[in-house]
């Protein structure tokens, strides 16, 4: 398996860390997508993990980070697990 992290995964990982590091900083922002991303990793061994998503074919797990929850999306295809969205559940659009 391997994993591909599209544009708006990359984007909204990019905005956690703002968010952090805003409110914190940038040496606790860099922990908080390191444990993020450790987690969103472990679907390279199971990525039948996550729940079924909204959307046909997407699946998603809720990843714990730095004491916050974060909701991945993902869709696996063939061999390749693409990384859709990581958005914090504390939004009411996660």
């Amino acid at each position: 398996m391997r994993m591909l992290w599209r544009v708006r995964a990359l984007t909204d990982l990019r905005a956690i860390f703002a968010h952090v590091s805003h409110y914190t900083d940038p040496r606790h922002a860099y922990e908080r997508l390191a444990d993020l991303r450790v987690g969103i990793e472990r679907l390279l061994d199971n990525p039948d993990m996550g729940q079924h998503g909204d959307r046909r074919g997407e699946r998603f797990i809720i990843v714990r980070a730095g004491g916050q929850t974060y909701r991945c999306t993902y869709r696996v295809r063939g061999q390749t697990i693409y990384v859709v969205r990581v958005r914090d559940t504390r939004r009411c659009d996660a």
